[in-house]
């Protein structure tokens, strides 16, 4: 994930299953409506990180970039859907 400090404007869906895009995208507090309007290919790893790190705690705030433990956390939060969706075991959505 160093890539989202490195170059933070990279699409997500070239570094990481766009499942997991999906996936967190869905998570976020601002779903569905700001999730509708997005496509998955416009995600930056930058927000794909920041997202993953807030289901894992980081609360944006004056705290700096958000460290490793928030983002093993956020990832141990979606990695399950992510590997149902990748094995067919869930329905895959539209957006993929």
């Amino acid at each position: 994930m160093r890539i989202a400090r490195s170059a933070p404007k990279t699409k997500a869906v070239e570094e990481v299953s766009r499942e997991a895009v999906y996936v967190v995208m869905a998570m976020q507090d601002e779903a569905p409506e700001p999730f509708k309007e997005r496509s998955l290919e416009s995600v930056t790893m930058k927000e794909f990180v920041l997202w993953l790190a807030q289901l894992g705690g980081y609360m944006k705030r004056k705290q700096g970039n958000p460290g490793h433990i928030t983002i093993s956390r956020g990832w141990a939060r979606v990695s399950m859907t992510v590997t149902a969706l990748e094995k067919g075991l869930l329905p895959r959505p539209e957006q993929l």
